[in-house]
């Protein structure tokens, strides 16, 4: 919607700030080639869904101002989505961390995440 970077890093670090008392582990899910990673969602989920991700996404105004069309606007609207992601998380001062998720493998990434908090799968299927 246009928010500064500035604007949007001050939220998050409020946001941060409050919910830090909690302890929270912040999982940042990410895959290095984002392009790659749109167009493998894109060709699975079929021309509509494209359509309908096209035709909403790319109404806003940050890619209006930037003239985002069709998938290669998608594509570019995520590429600086991510350098924003990747930017605030950074600066994140609690505990956090990054799965590369390219390989698409949901239990080695959940067993990751439970290691991390150091609990157990046998804990967890209770």
């Amino acid at each position: 919607m246009e928010a500064s970077f500035d604007e949007i890093a001050a939220y998050c670090e409020s946001l941060a700030q409050l919910i830090a008392p909690l302890h929270p582990l912040i999982v940042y899910l990410r895959q290095d080639d984002v392009e790659r990673a749109v167009r493998t969602v894109c060709a699975e989920r079929g021309e509509a869904w494209v359509k309908y991700q096209v035709e909403w996404k790319l109404k806003g105004p940050y890619a209006v101002r930037r003239n985002l069309v069709g998938l290669e606007g998608l594509i570019s609207l995520y590429q600086d989505y991510r350098q924003t992601t990747d930017t605030l998380f950074e600066r994140l001062n609690l505990e956090k961390m990054v799965i590369e998720n390219s390989g698409r493998d949901w239990v080695r990434y959940n067993c990751q995440v439970l290691e991390r908090l150091g609990l157990s799968n046998a804990s967890v299927a209770k």
